[in-house]
């Protein structure tokens, strides 16, 4: 008889075939492991909103489990770890295949309260532990003051001078909101959305954070707000040395938005070609890939982080978006999964159809790149930053093996989110490659499986020749 998986084979299962990430870490631990470590990987994990820490298993994909000997009392380092970060961590021995597994189950952190250990506030960076910034620990200490985007950072304004601060009538131009035939009627409009609060007692108003973000006249108004001015360069060469234009948009973001657009436009190199006797030209980087990955920053940015800001940076080879903040999601999850840093800013600028909230923008922008037969794009994690990387056009033969497999990957996920599966033919039409590539596109498609991002459909079965491929996490 085939073996049947025991439960604890099936929920080991589950853990296994997922990436490591901020709430998910193995270790090899054949026969010890650091206490203190361990615990200082439960603080970590619970800061970033709970997880797994799991003993006795490779953390190189594809995954071997080898079995551990660590924390032969797990009662005892249950009780340990409560008494250091007052916190629940269940410890689990698990049997797979007559190996023994440890898995720490690790509750999230309270809101608005980091945990320390031994003096430190960690978070998980790649492999490592890295102390947390002091704006990481103030955003959390300040989640009980409730969200960012509804905090005033302007009181005490009369109606005329929140008319002068913020443009009232490209609001009603640009939302789903009727005008009202008053100005009072139209303040009382913005409060319903958040933008504003007025104090009865006084009659004066408040606007909060994402009023201002999203309908200044001018951010430099706003003292507090002017990290959050958007700033475009264009460079000569591929490197930073010689800027050749620089442009700070102060406007709010729904002033500003579909002329940032066209600015960058004007910049942006064009292709030319002549098909049947007509020349055409096609911008080198796809507009709506820029449009959404820049909205995608001005929703998901940390408005916590004041060093860094929003920044869209045009080299000779690339374009750049970068915004402040560590993304919530591992770069991995982009396309199929969707976390807001900013609700109230991200429904405002759906609303005025700048952007969309659940998460078909990036499949679009992967989408229209995968048209132009252009390389995937990069999404990276930096110290309190996140960028995003669009290329100009590579061939084939002159992409190194990461990006190859990055794309391939990046389409594999658009193709499952479509309700399709990559296919060596599928993969080939990505890179605009003839029939007599297939053995090379073969070998693309087994590198991204030894990267741990790639797997076979299993509801297609083992034939090479109808091999169906699904992203990791499907």
């Amino acid at each position: 008889m085939p073996h049947m998986p025991t439960p604890d084979e099936i929920y080991l299962d589950a853990l296994l075939g997922k990436r490591e990430q901020n709430r998910l870490e193995f270790k090899a631990a054949r026969e010890t492991y650091n206490t203190d470590t361990a615990i200082s990987y439960c603080a970590a994990i619970a800061n970033e909103g709970g997880g797994h820490f799991i003993l006795g298993v490779s953390d190189q994909m594809p995954r071997q489990v080898l079995g551990s000997n660590a924390v032969r009392n797990p009662a005892e380092l249950e009780l340990r770890i409560h008494e250091k970060l007052q916190i629940k961590v269940a410890i689990r021995e698990l049997d797979y295949g007559g190996k023994r597994v440890v898995v720490f189950q690790i509750p999230s952190r309270r809101p608005g309260t980091p945990i320390g250990h031994d003096g430190r506030f960690q978070i998980r960076a790649g492999e490592s532990l890295v102390s947390m910034t002091g704006n990481q620990l103030a955003e959390i200490i300040d989640e009980t003051r409730g969200p960012i985007g509804d905090r005033p950072v302007s009181e005490g304004k009369s109606a005329a001078e929140v008319t002068a601060l913020l443009d009232l009538d490209h609001y009603f131009a640009i939302m789903p909101d009727t005008k009202p035939a008053t100005g009072d009627e139209a303040l009382s409009a913005l409060e319903r959305r958040g933008l504003v609060r007025a104090d009865q007692a006084t009659g004066l108003y408040a606007i909060s954070t994402v009023g201002a973000l999203f309908l200044a006249r001018s951010l430099d108004d706003f003292p507090t707000l002017r990290m959050r001015r958007i700033r475009f360069i264009r460079y000569a060469g591929a490197d930073r040395v010689t800027a050749t234009f620089e442009h700070f948009e102060s406007r709010g973001y729904a002033l500003a938005f579909e002329d940032l657009l066209m600015l960058i436009a004007s910049h942006t190199p064009v292709r030319e070609e002549i098909v049947g006797g007509l020349r055409s030209s096609t911008p080198v980087y796809p507009p709506t890939a820029i449009r959404e990955f820049l909205a995608n920053a001005l929703i998901h940015q940390d408005l916590g982080e004041d060093s860094i800001q929003i920044t869209v940076e045009l080299f000779s080879d690339r374009l750049e978006i970068r915004n402040p903040g560590e993304p919530l999601l591992d770069v991995e999850r982009f396309v199929d999964e969707t976390r807001s840093r900013n609700p109230e800013l991200a429904e405002l600028m759906r609303l005025a159809r700048i952007c969309e909230v659940r998460g078909s923008g990036v499949d679009r922008a992967l989408q229209q790149i995968e048209d132009y037969v252009q390389p995937a794009p990069t999404f990276r994690r930096e110290t309190a930053a996140t960028t995003i990387t669009l290329f100009d056009h590579v061939e084939f033969a002159e992409m190194t093996i990461d990006e190859r497999v990055w794309s391939t990957f990046l389409h594999s996920c658009v193709r499952y989110e479509s309700g399709n599966r990559l296919t060596n033919t599928s993969l080939r039409g990505r890179f605009g490659l003839p029939a007599n590539k297939t053995t090379v596109v073969s070998q693309t498609i087994s590198a991204a499986i030894e990267a741990g991002l790639l797997k076979l459909d299993p509801r297609v079965g083992s034939s090479r020749r109808l091999a169906k491929y699904v992203p990791f996490f499907a």
